[in-house]
């Protein structure tokens, strides 16, 4: 075996590890966890794994494409199609508001309880918060297990199986 199929062989035995560990941690919320009476969940575990392993197998891979180019960010804003994109769950979300409430009576009312507490510091942080959980969960769950269960078995399998790891790891 020459030295660069035994690096790939280690690699793709941590590769196995970091995705073995990662749908451990996602599927931890299903057990139930309790520490001095309160609920534990260990899926946000899954997703340090994620980043982790993302940026340890960062260009060891055949794609040219790593994602992530913050260079070409400024260039992909210009592109219409991007910003579309950018777009479509704030204006999702908008319109389940308001298609919501006839739908299901009191929903404005629940909602307007869970935020009209929130003063504008509290509600910048958890902006930030949200869209730092957002990158991380992407990174780990797209960028890194999908992408590398799509090089073990095709783009419609590793959809799938990433999906449910991801719909797991939110289970309540």
């Amino acid at each position: 075996m020459t030295e660069e199929a035994s690096r790939r062989n280690k690699l793709t035995g941590i590769i196995w590890i970091f995705t073995g560990l990662m749908t451990l941690f996602s599927f931890s919320n299903l057990l139930k966890i309790e520490i001095d009476g309160e609920p534990v969940t260990l899926s946000g575990i899954a997703v340090i794994i994620g980043i982790v392993a993302f940026f340890v197998t960062r260009g060891t891979n055949d794609s040219k494409a790593e994602g992530l180019d913050i260079k070409s960010f400024p260039k992909k804003l210009a592109d219409i199609r991007v910003i579309i994109l950018l777009l479509i769950p704030s204006i999702i979300n908008v319109v389940t508001s308001f298609a919501t409430d006839p739908l299901i009576p009191g929903y404005a009312e629940h909602l307007e309880a869970r935020t009209s507490a929130l003063d504008p510091e509290s509600l910048a942080s958890m902006v930030i918060t949200l869209i730092a959980a957002a990158l991380g969960e992407e990174i780990s769950s797209r960028a890194f297990l999908q992408k590398q269960l799509t090089k073990a078995w095709g783009i419609i399998p590793s959809v799938v199986i990433t999906s449910l790891i991801f719909a797991f790891a939110h289970f309540n």
